[in-house]
């Protein structure tokens, strides 16, 4: 006689990627990076700023790409 063992994996639910560009503006370092790994990690590409004048800066650099 085989006893059969239930399993013991959970399957894991599927998440939509998201797609576009943020842009975190954060003057903290460590702050910076786990925003930025978290934004990344649901699939939007991230632009990074230290403070408000390097954030409108890099808007209107990237509006002209």
């Amino acid at each position: 006689m085989t006893i059969l063992e239930p399993s013991l994996a959970v399957p894991r639910p599927t998440v939509a990627r998201a797609h576009g560009r943020v842009l975190i503006v954060e003057d903290d370092v460590l702050n910076m990076k786990l925003f930025t790994a978290m934004v990344g990690s649901l699939g939007y590409d991230v632009l990074q700023a230290g403070d408000g004048r390097a954030a409108l800066d890099l808007r209107i650099r990237s509006t002209r790409t």
